[in-house]
């Protein structure tokens, strides 16, 4: 599964727990990165078990400037035992941001840009920008790509 360490992540499993009282489970899914184990409470229901994943970037403190390979696994827990019942590799991708300030737009087609900002939308900066042709966003795109 891939992520981006910016963004929140709901994930739900379906679930047959038999032979148990659910009410006295509790459920963690479990991620190792650089040999800390960080964890994030499951809820547990009869049918389901289910994950909010908060922003990897609000709670694991490490640089997310290259692909990050996480194994997780989900647990459920009880005073007499723990049990993992899920496994996978999560895919931490990081997030390619750019800001964008046209200066000069040349008859040719050709997009000069100058100066580089980190922002989260493009489409916002093209709005404060005042650029409203999709051409010329489309040229600025192609420029920040390559």
């Amino acid at each position: 599964m891939k992520l981006a360490p910016n963004k929140p992540y709901n994930l739900s499993f379906e679930s047959e727990i038999t032979g148990v009282d659910t009410s006295n489970l509790k459920g963690f899914l479990r991620m190792s990165i650089n040999g800390i184990e960080y964890g994030v409470p499951a809820t547990i229901r009869k049918n389901s078990i289910d994950v909010s994943i908060p922003p990897f970037e609000s709670f694991v403190k490490v640089s997310f400037e290259k692909e990050l390979k996480v194994p997780v696994k989900l647990e459920i827990v009880s005073p007499e035992f723990c049990l993992c019942v899920w496994e996978d590799t999560f895919v931490v991708k990081p997030v390619v941001k750019a800001r964008v300030a046209p200066v000069n737009i040349q008859g040719s087609g050709k997009v000069v840009v100058k100066g580089l900002k980190k922002t989260t939308d493009i489409d916002k900066q093209f709005e404060r920008a005042g650029i409203t042709d999709p051409r010329v966003k489309e040229l600025i795109k192609k420029k920040m790509k390559k």
